[in-house]
């Protein structure tokens, strides 16, 4: 592994001495987890009070019933900039404008893996007149161009990213996050008035940046409500019955490159390694990783050896959305939605760092959890085309039927 990114154990000193210099502090809550994000850069400190703007609390909690962060830049030297968890774990973080970005995917990864009171499901949320409708699939399947443009015609916000169930109602509960949308989603939104000075980079590179909703549509912001349609999206054309891949593709985001983490994946058998790519801010490796149990395991097991190295790991489309293909909405069984949903559970568990136990009774359970979240539901598989041609779909075929 690259020496610049060895796992970083300070003494408790050290420790004691960096949690001093971290001199900013907010409060946050994330359904039923209460957060402090500390910092000695003000900068910094504002750059997640506009990401988590929505989750933000006026009391600062008491850091024993709070889960606390600690990002340190200068404060840090001369090890770099470092975050530091609650319970002492420290990692590092990329220097520069990539800085907020690697600490934020830290942070929210951690965050999502300690929620117990909300079944969370990857995927967007809007709402109209009190139900809501989710748009699930994996990253790169226009989940966040579609929830914009569901808002821009007139349903209310509720997430962009995670769909969150309550585990004791099934009702969907607001999660709005600053939106991850790429560039050439803006344009195809641009006739929406987006405020260029509330426009910033993401963690996906120069081509992705991150607005908030209420900067783009004022008010648009949902309560909680009632599922009553699940989107399960897709980009490729059936071919003769839906095509059933046995493999994923995985991007992975590299604070350095490391051709020892490239070769170690290469020689599991099941595993192809596809491209290695710089976006401007990552190196990118992305693999192909078939999804038998056993090949699934040895990928995670492997990525774990180069825990401070990997940003975060994501299952990916092979296709974007094509613009001129023809959008198609069919249904499709409950049990058939949930077993596509666990994937999507599944890849957030990849995304962020923490991974669902793999035992066939636990995966049973989180099956039928999910079959009983969304048993109220009308579920589709959509294939997605034309932005405008989906959206008129969604309306004509749902909403106006």
């Amino acid at each position: 592994m690259s020496r610049t990114f060895e796992p970083i154990h300070p003494s408790i000193s050290e420790i004691k001495s960096y949690k001093e210099k971290a001199s900013f502090c907010d409060a946050y809550r994330f359904l039923d987890i209460k957060v402090l994000i500390k910092s000695d850069s003000h900068e910094l400190q504002e750059y997640f009070k506009q990401t988590y703007r929505h989750f933000l609390v006026d009391t600062l909690w008491d850091g024993d019933e709070a889960h606390s962060f600690y990002v340190l830049t200068d404060g840090a030297r001369p090890r770099g900039p470092l975050l530091l968890k609650d319970e002492d774990r420290v990692f590092t973080l990329l220097a520069g404008k990539a800085l907020p970005d690697s600490a934020d995917a830290l942070i929210f990864g951690s965050v999502l893996s300690r929620i117990e009171s909300h079944f969370m499901i990857h995927g967007a949320a809007v709402s109209s007149h009190g139900w809501g409708l989710v748009l699930s699939g994996l990253s790169g399947s226009g989940k966040s161009t579609l929830a914009l443009e569901l808002t821009r015609r007139g349903f209310m916000f509720c997430s962009d990213e995670i769909a969150a169930f309550s585990r004791a109602t099934h009702r969907i509960h607001p999660f709005p996050r600053a939106i991850g949308t790429r560039e050439n989603s803006l344009k195809l939104l641009e006739n929406i008035d987006f405020n260029p000075g509330k426009l910033r980079h993401t963690v996906g590179g120069d081509k992705k940046w991150s607005v908030d909703i209420e900067d783009i549509f004022d008010d648009s912001l949902s309560g909680e409500c009632e599922g009553k349609y699940l989107l399960l999206l897709d980009t490729a054309p059936e071919s003769g019955g839906k095509a059933i891949k046995n493999y994923h593709i995985v991007d992975i985001a590299l604070k350095a490159a490391d051709r020892n983490l490239i070769k170690r994946l290469d020689e599991i058998d099941g595993i192809d390694y596809l491209s290695t790519r710089f976006d401007g801010k990552y190196h990118r490796a992305t693999v192909k990783v078939r999804k038998e149990k056993s090949v699934q395991v040895r990928f995670l097991e492997t990525c774990e050896d180069f825990d401070d190295l990997i940003l975060y790991k994501f299952k990916t489309m092979e296709k974007p959305p094509g613009p001129q293909q023809e959008p198609r909405l069919s249904p499709i069984s409950r049990m058939d939605a949930a077993l596509e949903l666990l994937g999507n559970v599944q890849n957030l568990s990849v995304s962020n760092g923490w991974t669902l136990e793999t035992s066939s009774v636990n995966i049973s359970q989180i099956l039928l959890e999910l079959v009983d979240v969304i048993g109220g539901m009308e579920c589709y598989r959509l294939l997605v085309g034309n932005l405008k041609k989906t959206s008129d779909l969604i309306f004509d075929q749902l909403i106006h039927a």
